[in-house]
């Protein structure tokens, strides 16, 4: 029932809403303040909460996501990032942290005597009947009626759609009201069923869009784990063995991501990186899922008091940065360089050109796994401490970090630099606001995507016609054929 709205959009739309979990437990929510104020059961409340949605979710559409829609689908991506970090905060500031439930009133316990001694609970088969009566509503919805036609021949081809005369937006975002309605459906369901609170709902480039790069990271954490604590080996060496260990596990993930487009590769690596969490956890000499923290001898042989080791893992990291930012900066001056410029700018007429873009895809993929992995080995010893939760944080891994690619600019080597800088700015100015900071970052990085989606470089470029870290060059693709 939860994926019914995030599948309609992602098979329509052509998109995926990261914030979708995010919005549905704001339902929750609303659906509890509802059944509060007018003292109402929640199936009743969702007379109110299923309009409401609905409404929700078409102004979302027509007001951000139709501003963007047809262009890179990692801005969709990062639309819907920030909208899940406003919406989470948000209910953390409203709302607290405390989990709450919805009251389910005597179908909570209610039961149904199917046979001696095996009886089933009315609230679990209610949500089964729902969630088929959803599906076959959907579906008689989408194939049976003029607006499921319209909004199928829209997801097939906009540009035909537009042709014979239909109104394209309109019907994207009559289509997203139509998963805004499932998703109030699936929140009181949920509601009734579990305890919710502000945090449940994530619970949610040479062409290669991913956001799942914190698997690479906490594999570098556990690793460096592995390494240093249970084998002995000197920390140095064994960040330099993790980010191989990230290197040699991003070729599997890779056979299985690479055989994804797009959204759906998204999504993708995505799952790879929780599977690799789900895994870290099942790991008994890694502290299970609770974690383990890093023996005094690790920590003491980058030095014996705190600040030594804090001078030492500092240097770590800066010579970290610029290894990658050089390397990074050559390759991209390089001809495969310009084949991977080529690719993102325009895939179609790179592959005409010559570019080889499978084996674009996989150097671009292959080229970040090992330094994700040492920045993972690096952060487990300043924390002196990995879990599954903090060593494969989508938020201080992913989220963040797409947030300072945004802002700075995509596409270019000063947009990130740029984009770090303005983050650690903003949190260490807005740090005494709480989760307002949050929520501010999430509405600025929306605010760029709309206005200029080449982030904050873009608009420096406009009036600047060189860039500060050139990387353009003549050159050839001859090099980067597909061999013969």
């Amino acid at each position: 029932m939860f994926a019914l709205g995030l599948s309609l959009t992602v098979g329509v739309l052509r998109f995926v809403n990261i914030a979708h979990g995010d919005l549905i437990v704001l339902i929750s929510f609303l659906t509890l303040a509802v059944c509060v104020a007018l003292g109402v059961h929640p199936l009743l409340a969702m007379l109110v909460t299923v309009p409401a949605a609905a409404a929700g979710f078409y102004a979302l559409q027509r007001v951000l996501l139709q501003r963007i829609a047809g262009q890179n689908p990692l801005l969709a991506l990062l639309v819907t990032f920030g909208v899940a970090i406003i919406v989470q905060n948000g209910l953390l500031q409203g709302f607290g942290a405390d989990t709450r439930t919805l009251p389910g009133g005597a179908l909570e316990t209610a039961t149904i005597h199917v046979a001696p001694g095996f009886y089933i609970g009315v609230l679990p088969l209610l949500t089964l009947l729902a969630a088929v009566a959803l599906v076959a509503v959907l579906d008689l919805f989408l194939y049976r009626s003029r607006l499921g036609a319209r909004i199928r021949a829209a997801s097939d081809d906009v540009a035909a759609a537009d042709l014979v005369g239909l109104s394209t937006p309109r019907i994207f975002a009559l289509a997203m009201a139509v998963a805004g309605a499932t998703a109030a459906v699936a929140a009181c369901f949920m509601g009734m069923r579990m305890n919710f609170d502000p945090a449940s709902g994530p619970t949610g480039y040479a062409d290669v869009v991913t956001v799942g790069q914190h698997a690479f990271v906490g594999i570098g954490a556990y690793a460096l784990y592995g390494f240093a604590a249970l084998a002995g080996v000197e920390p140095r060496l064994a960040i330099l063995l993790a980010g191989a260990t990230s290197l040699v596990l991003a070729l599997p993930a890779m056979a299985v991501v690479f055989r994804l487009r797009a959204a759906y590769l998204a999504v993708g690596t995505w799952v790879v990186a929780e599977l690799f969490m789900l895994g870290a956890g099942k790991l008994a000499a890694f502290g299970g899922g609770s974690g383990a923290s890093l023996p005094l001898a690790v920590a003491r042989a980058l030095g014996v008091r705190p600040a030594e080791r804090y001078v030492a893992i500092y240097w770590l990291a800066l010579a970290l940065v610029a290894i990658a930012f050089l390397s990074t900066w050559l390759l991209l001056r390089s001809r495969v360089g310009l084949g991977l410029t080529a690719m993102r700018d325009n895939e179609e007429g790179a592959g005409s050109a010559g570019v080889d873009l499978v084996r674009m895809r996989v150097l671009c993929f292959l080229w970040t796994a090992p330094f994700l992995g040492f920045a993972g080995a690096i952060a487990t010893l300043q924390k002196l401490r990995i879990s599954p939760a903090a060593s494969f944080s989508i938020t201080d891994y992913t989220v963040f970090v797409i947030f300072n690619v945004v802002i700075g600019g995509v596409g270019s080597l000063e947009g990130p630099v740029l984009g770090t800088i303005l983050f650690f700015t903003l949190r260490e100015c807005l740090s005494d606001l709480g989760t307002w900071h949050l929520m501010l970052l999430g509405a600025l990085s929306i605010a760029v995507i709309l206005v200029e989606p080449r982030g904050l470089w873009g608009l420096i470029r406009r009036g600047v016609a060189q860039d500060l870290i050139p990387v353009s060059h003549q050159a050839s693709f001859r090099s980067l054929e597909r061999p013969r």
